[in-house]
């Protein structure tokens, strides 16, 4: 018979394994959309599109993991959405040969900005000053 720490432990270790592949699951819903500021909701519809069929969905396993992933800073929250760390976006590049092929962290005009884990407007409007032209980058 077990023990119930036993049991405890054994059930955190099928957590852990769960949020593990949610985690994955949550990284591959940003890369594989070309717009990566996702909703909560957004994010849990795409995880639960790509489980198998026999695997029980857990919200709580699910808010964990995306809490747990901010913490962590592979996503960053902005108020109700999340988007990919910059870390996360150079991982993707780095991976599959700076998008080339497939869906892609840096699809459309957005690059990452490494010292601040947020995306630029790679068509940044430009500024004139005193007779200088600047480009002046937005944030998002």
């Amino acid at each position: 018979t077990n023990t119930i720490s036993e049991v405890l432990t054994q059930v955190r270790r099928a957590n852990l394994e769960r949020s593990r592949i949610y985690r994955a699951r949550i990284i591959k819903t940003f890369t594989n959309r070309k717009n990566y500021t996702e909703s909560a909701s957004c994010i849990k519809k795409d995880t639960q599109a790509a489980m198998p069929t026999d695997e029980k969905w857990s919200n709580t396993i699910f808010a964990a993991t995306l809490k747990e992933m901010v913490k962590d800073g592979e996503i960053v929250q902005d108020k109700r959405t999340y988007k990919p760390a910059a870390r996360i976006v150079a991982q993707h590049a780095a991976t599959n040969g700076g998008g080339s092929g497939g869906a892609s962290l840096n699809a459309g005009n957005m690059t990452a900005d490494t010292n601040t884990n947020s995306f630029v407007n790679a068509d940044a409007a430009t500024a004139s000053t005193n007779g200088r032209t600047n480009q002046a980058a937005k944030v998002t």
